[in-house]
């Protein structure tokens, strides 16, 4: 049984895609930047572990990508990701 859709709020939506990618170009993420577009992602941590979830190009996504560190910190979790979307995109 499928679930009934559910409309999305492409407004909301927009202004979310927004605060990912500044929170990768000018906040607590800038580790995941790369110079061959715009990544999307959030960091989050306590006193023990990291987590830095995103997604790239932020305007037409082609990969995800999640990073839990243990005994990490969500800028090295965001510089995990940042590594590895240089890689994928060649820069």
């Amino acid at each position: 049984i499928t679930p009934p859709a559910i409309p999305v709020n492409k407004q909301a939506l927009e202004i979310i895609r927004k605060g990912l990618v500044r929170a990768v170009e000018e906040g607590t993420a800038m580790a995941a930047g790369t110079a061959t577009g715009h990544v999307a992602g959030k960091v989050g941590s306590n006193e023990e572990n990291a987590l830095f979830v995103s997604y790239a190009p932020a305007e037409k996504p082609e990969i995800g990508l999640i990073v839990f560190l243990k005994e990490g910190t969500g800028t090295e979790a965001a510089q995990v990701a940042g590594r590895f979307y240089r890689a994928y995109f060649g820069k």
